[in-house]
């Protein structure tokens, strides 16, 4: 990468993301296509950390226990509100400490899974913001809508991206986050542990009604 900045030079720094933003350069051109694919340019595939070919938002899935399962779920990556919900996640696992195997996520997870009540609604990760949502929500239908409709609305939008995605070629196998997590832990968090989050995969598809293969059957 000759034409890239240092380390510290802030108007390198903003003439790079000038470049990719315009593809000006040929810097520029590779950045703009993408981590995964940056990485492969310059011979670095080993050092991703994306699913699903996203780059994962602020939380470490080896610190924040719960949102290896968010980033491997979310239709879409590991994005910041990817479900089940983040702020679920971060009440769960802020202050928990690293040596321990679960945090509320999990939890919620296995007991859900037992008793079968209804799974993390992704459109309504903040309870907050529910009345505000619902509100909206009746003014573009032109009619009121309750909470329970707003959610059976969001499930089965979620199942319908599902089936978009492995109609495009996605397979469950996405359903996972970056080698890296799984093999290289941090100066103060373990591994992520490959089979225990692969059971909480095969759980969340189970509550979502797509199976224990995440196929979505018809």
């Amino acid at each position: 990468m000759d034409d890239g900045p240092s380390p510290g030079d802030v108007e390198g720094i903003a003439s790079i993301l000038d470049a990719i933003a315009t593809r000006a350069t040929p810097t520029g051109d590779i950045l703009a296509r993408g981590m995964d694919d940056a990485l492969a340019a310059f011979g670095m595939s080993e050092w991703t950390i994306t699913s699903k070919h996203m780059d994962p938002a602020g939380y470490d899935p080896r610190r924040l226990r719960g949102m290896a399962l968010s980033y491997a779920v979310s239709v879409r990556g590991p994005a910041t509100c990817a479900p089940p919900s983040t702020s679920l996640s971060l009440v769960g696992c802020w202050k928990v400490s690293t040596t321990m195997p679960t945090c509320r996520l999990h939890r919620l997870g296995r007991s859900h899974a037992a008793d079968g009540q209804p799974d993390h609604v992704p459109l309504l990760p903040r309870p907050a913001y529910v009345d505000r949502i619902l509100s909206a929500v009746a003014q573009l239908n032109e009619a009121p809508v309750t909470k329970e409709q707003l959610e059976r609305l969001c499930t089965d939008t979620i199942t319908r991206i599902r089936r978009f995605n492995l109609a495009c070629g996605a397979t469950p196998a996405d359903d996972t986050v970056a080698e890296r997590f799984f093999r290289e832990p941090t100066d103060s968090a373990p591994v992520v542990d490959r089979d225990g989050l692969r059971r909480q995969v095969e759980i969340y598809w189970t509550k979502r009604g797509w199976g224990r293969d995440g196929l979505v059957p018809d």
